[in-house]
């Protein structure tokens, strides 16, 4: 589909832009001002609504306003305008049939399984474990790993369209040669954000990047009284996108997120900002864990702390 520069009302000069895609409804693509400064180079800060022809703005300075004069002065439509940009069409999505997720026999932990893993984590409190473990996020299972049974952690929820485990003793699996730390059980569909669907009437989300994160997040909730207000979702990978069945769960809500603080961690923060403001939240929000690696570290330097204090 190639679209006429006079289509568009908004504003903004197709012909100037970079690394334009539709996705999902929306135009995406490189933001002119962050790219200025040496950002953005995967091309994703840009968002421009109802397939380019509605509102638009830098998902990476949402509402900065001196941030939006530089992308028009940027790429603001002229008499001098280039060509037209050819956009990428839209492809029709034909979605496979669901596959069934294979679940070990999973057990609610148990007070010794939640104390283990609260140390496996470096946390400071097990009760924010309980409360995943009585919401259905979290359970124990008896699994095969290299022809041994190993206690592990699972995480899923009342969708049963996604799963992960870890194991209890903190050591990595053995498949097909390689160690990973986690194993996405058969069945799962990746981008399913483990969670959204028991978000319920809870206002905020806590969008997490992994399986550790994301039981800090019920930790975090857990000590500052608000686990009911609060929704800890678990993304299983940075290089996933939310699964469009699951973006509806996400509409109203006040939005923390926590990727890692690394290349991967941007691009995703980039990529769920897009999709979450377009699936109607409130607001989206990266929460700072500098200097640290992710939400785990963090917690385990602030648990640090506490330890020194007492």
């Amino acid at each position: 589909m190639t679209t006429s520069l006079h289509q568009f009302t908004n504003g903004l000069d197709f012909s100037r832009l970079q690394k334009a895609k539709n996705h999902g409804g929306k135009v995406i693509a490189q933001c002119p001002a962050c790219a200025a400064a040496g950002a953005d180079k995967s091309g994703e800060h840009l968002v421009i609504f109802e397939e380019g022809q509605g509102k638009w703005g830098c998902i990476a300075f949402p509402g900065d306003k001196q941030h939006r004069r530089e992308i028009a002065a940027l790429v603001g439509a002229s008499d001098t305008a280039r060509g037209p940009l050819p956009i990428l069409p839209l492809r029709k999505v034909v979605r496979p049939e669901p596959r069934t997720l294979q679940l070990p026999e999973l057990r609610f932990p148990t007070l010794g399984e939640l104390i283990r893993l609260t140390e496996l984590r470096g946390l400071f409190v097990f009760a924010g474990l309980e409360r995943a473990a009585r919401a259905g996020m979290l359970h124990c299972a008896t699994m095969r790993d290299a022809g041994e049974s190993v206690e592990t952690w699972v995480l899923t929820d009342s969708a049963r369209r996604s799963a992960q485990a870890r194991r209890l003793d903190g050591k990595p699996w053995h498949i097909n040669g390689s160690t990973p730390k986690a194993k996405t059980l058969p069945g799962s569909q990746a981008a399913w954000p483990i969670g959204a669907a028991d978000i319920g009437s809870r206002p905020f989300v806590a969008l997490c990047e992994g399986g550790p994160d994301t039981l800090c997040a019920w930790t975090l909730a857990w000590w500052h009284g608000r686990s009911a207000e609060i929704a800890p979702v678990c993304m299983t990978g940075a290089g996933n996108g939310i699964h469009p069945d699951a973006l509806h769960s996400f509409e109203g809500r006040g939005i923390w997120t926590f990727p890692h603080h690394d290349a991967a961690g941007e691009r995703a923060q980039a990529r769920w900002t897009a999709e979450l403001i377009g699936a109607g939240a409130s607001w989206v929000k990266p929460f700072d864990v500098t200097p640290h690696k992710d939400l785990n570290e963090f917690l385990t330097a602030v648990g640090a702390q506490l330890d020194d204090v007492t």
